[in-house]
């Protein structure tokens, strides 16, 4: 009887660990978008986004599980503090939603229309037509400019088959991004890179929610930050995902 009180504590005291140990765990969003985070083939969550917060959590010591969520989502997870945090461009209309734990790197953004079509100026984009992401902020100009023909859809893989069937003349997101789902639908030769019109610049931070719980935890999270930028584990990532070319599709 004596043995099997004791055992009954073992297993409740292993079990009481467990559900702690699980609770110290921070959630963190990834884009539901390839590459930044999608399912393989083996129905594994991966992506560029998800190594990263991987190697933040080994360089942190942290326990740090990865979500997939839909853009818009996000920012309704942040705002209520559903989850804790995770990797998205800073917006200072949502500033006041957010902590900023740490900088990871500068992003262009641009339109990058078929080969045929010149952008010389920002007054180009009005005679053509361009496909978005719902949802995401490119510039204040071009987010608010009501002359330019802009295509709203959910996914970026939408946006790269609007461009391919030839229902819209351009596209506008992160240039990363943009390179990448053109490559993986052999489209690169529908477009010339080198002409695309730069839109400007957005800084990728990793951010947390006013309302998480782990709020203490910000400054191991900037330090592990700070190690895979220095030690060029953010590189590496970058270059498995862009190609060794990924410095000149950011410019």
């Amino acid at each position: 009887m004596v043995k099997r009180f004791y055992l009954v504590a073992v297993i409740l005291f292993l079990t009481s660990s467990k559900v702690i140990a699980q609770d110290e765990c921070l959630n963190f969003h990834v884009i539901h978008s390839e590459p930044l985070g999608y399912l393989n083939e083996e129905g594994k969550v991966v992506g560029e986004h998800v190594d990263i917060i991987h190697q933040i959590a080994k360089y942190s010591n942290l326990c740090i599980t990865p979500i997939l969520m839909p853009y818009p989502r996000i920012w309704q997870g942040l705002e209520m503090g559903k989850h804790d945090g995770g990797i998205v461009f800073k917006s200072q209309v949502r500033s006041h939603l957010v902590e900023y734990v740490a900088k990871l790197r500068t992003v262009s953004v641009a339109v990058v229309a078929k080969k045929n079509i010149e952008l010389n100026s920002y007054e180009d984009l009005a005679d053509i037509s361009i496909a978005i992401r719902r949802g995401v902020h490119l510039s204040e100009r071009f987010d608010n400019d009501s002359n330019l023909t802009v295509m709203q859809v959910n996914q970026y893989e939408q946006v790269i088959k609007m461009l391919m069937h030839d229902r819209v003349d351009a596209m506008a997101a992160s240039t990363f991004v943009l390179h990448y789902l053109l490559n993986k639908v052999n489209g690169l030769d529908k477009v010339d890179f080198n002409k695309k019109f730069n839109l400007g610049y957005k800084e990728q931070w990793l951010q947390m929610s006013k309302k998480s719980n782990h709020k203490d935890k910000i400054p191991a999270l900037n330090q592990a930050v700070q190690i895979i930028i220095n030690n060029g584990v953010l590189d590496q990532i970058t270059e498995r995902y862009y190609g060794p070319q990924w410095q000149i599709i950011n410019q």
